[in-house]
């Protein structure tokens, strides 16, 4: 995970209203549902510890298929599924 400061240090002084994170697709690669969305949380708690009046949007993971075959990637779609269902439950705004 990036460290705090480094991601203060990107954002200051010009810290953003708006932010939307489209993230977690590689980590479901080798993580499980719950270690990403953990990691996520800390993320969005960070952001809104920097500027509570920051507007944090957090967007789904997309379901892939596999380059060679266009068959659905199976095991990464199954995370995929159970990290949305997590989302929803989270951020259900």
């Amino acid at each position: 995970m990036i460290s705090p400061g480094i991601i203060a240090s990107f954002f200051s002084p010009t810290f953003p209203r708006v932010i939307s994170l489209g993230i977690g697709t590689n980590d479901l690669s080798s993580h499980s549902p719950e270690v990403v969305i953990e990691d996520l949380l800390d993320l969005v708690e960070f952001l809104q510890s920097v500027d509570s009046s920051t507007a944090v949007g957090v967007c789904k993971v997309l379901t892939q298929q596999h380059c060679s075959t266009g068959l659905p990637h199976k095991g990464f779609n199954t995370r995929t599924a159970t990290f949305n269902k997590m989302l929803d439950a989270l951020f259900d705004d």
